[in-house]
């Protein structure tokens, strides 16, 4: 094949696998309840409260490391959380002067809304996926795994994975508070 006749294959594939993954994206959202969209959560929003999900109270320069943003924009968005009802500020027990930030039971509400959606659409991927051969498996496998690999590589965007196995989170059940201090 030619270089230019390649280039055009390319071209054309490419645009077909964009497509392809925009009907993908589109058929697993049509699950999305309303009231998740109704959250009106940021990306950068989102993460935060993903963060205090999977760990304990964060300080304010814990939360800006796991953000990777500077103290200061991180305060911006805890703030608007907690404005929103999501976040709340505790003073450490044994040190009044350590202010952490954590999860509100609104906030552990909409994690709990979150992980619903991810097990939602997780299920039906699976369910899509097992109608597939071993052979064509490995090779969707290998793919996003191409896929993945470049997105890491070519932007600054952090990419998050919603933990599949949470200890202090139980979508049917409730979540198990930490005592600060200890």
């Amino acid at each position: 094949m030619k270089p230019i006749e390649e280039e055009k294959e390319k071209t054309e594939l490419l645009e077909q696998a964009l497509r392809e993954a925009q009907s993908i994206y589109g058929i697993v959202t049509t699950s999305v309840p309303d009231n998740l969209i109704g959250l009106g959560l940021t990306c950068i929003q989102l993460k935060a409260l993903l963060a205090l999900s999977s760990n304990r109270p964060l300080r304010m320069g814990d939360m800006a490391n796991a953000l990777g943003k500077d103290q200061r924009t991180a305060t911006g968005i805890v703030d608007r959380l907690v404005s929103r009802g999501m976040v709340e500020r505790v003073h450490k027990a044994n040190d009044r002067r350590v202010v952490l930030c954590q999860l509100s039971d609104k906030g552990w509400k909409a994690i709990r809304q979150i992980f619903e959606v991810q097990e939602t659409t997780r299920d039906r991927m699976r369910s899509a996926l097992r109608q597939m051969s071993a052979r064509e498996l490995r090779h969707v496998t290998v793919a996003l795994r191409e896929v993945i690999s470049h997105l890491r590589k070519d932007s600054d965007v952090i990419l998050v994975a919603l933990p599949l196995n949470n200890p202090e989170l139980s979508i049917k059940g409730e979540k198990k508070r930490q005592v600060l201090g200890k």
